[in-house]
């Protein structure tokens, strides 16, 4: 059992359950309203790190080398981290520099409405907990091949694009859930293939930075 990877997985679970729980409250503006909190990547983003720290916890207590590890520390950490890098690193600049290109119908000057504490759960926390998870606790490298990965990075994307073509209705007067999204074709599609693009490289420095596992080279063979 890996203690550490219990008490990390653990502690983001409480926070950034805690987060989403107090972001779902927020009021939204009129032409976000019909679509809802599911149509934030910020929220679906900090969900799948819940069920990557559900099944990180199960690993932790369960331990073994069989399914639960591939699917908890080769599957779902890797998609989540890369998910969640993409979140931060359009956030907080954002966030920063240009708040009303992520936050809708702000006054001038004017802040959010989300807390600091909630801001930096669903924000921060969970990218935080998942790459501490990776960087201190996984042995070698995230085993999933490159162009695999880019495959499913890019489904994660066009799925999420279609997704938020499905439940937003620009008839009734709805806006994409970020300003910088909500713009014409192919504006949109090729911003998300930017990030999608972005997410892959986050895969391909995590890979590298972590190195080879010790005393084998299996996690090389994998990487290309």
């Amino acid at each position: 059992m890996s203690v550490l990877s219990l008490i990390i997985n653990s502690a983001s679970l409480v926070l950034t359950s805690w987060g989403v729980s107090n972001a779902v409250k927020l009021t939204l503006p009129p032409n976000l309203q019909l679509a809802g909190q599911k149509q934030f990547l910020t929220i679906l983003g900090a969900s799948l790190t819940i069920v990557t720290n559900v099944i990180g916890i199960g690993y932790s207590l369960l331990g073994g080398d069989g399914g639960l590890r591939y699917v908890s520390r080769e599957v779902f950490l890797p998609a989540a981290l890369v998910l969640e890098s993409v979140v931060a690193l359009v956030y907080w600049p954002l966030r920063v520099f240009f708040v009303n290109m992520i936050y809708h119908g702000l006054p001038e000057g004017a802040s959010p409405e989300i807390t600091v504490p909630v801001d930096l759960c669903i924000h921060l926390v969970p990218v935080a907990g998942l790459l501490l998870d990776y960087f201190l606790v996984q042995q070698g490298p995230f085993q999933m091949g490159r162009l695999p990965f880019w495959l499913l990075v890019t489904a994660m994307g066009v799925g999420y694009n279609r997704w938020l073509g499905h439940i937003i209705h620009a008839d009734l007067d709805q806006s994409y859930p970020y300003p910088f999204l909500d713009v014409a074709e192919p504006y949109r599609t090729l911003i998300f293939g930017v990030i999608t693009t972005i997410a892959w490289g986050f895969y391909v420095l995590y890979q590298t930075l972590h190195g080879p596992a010790a005393g084998g080279g299996v996690g090389k063979q994998k990487l290309s």
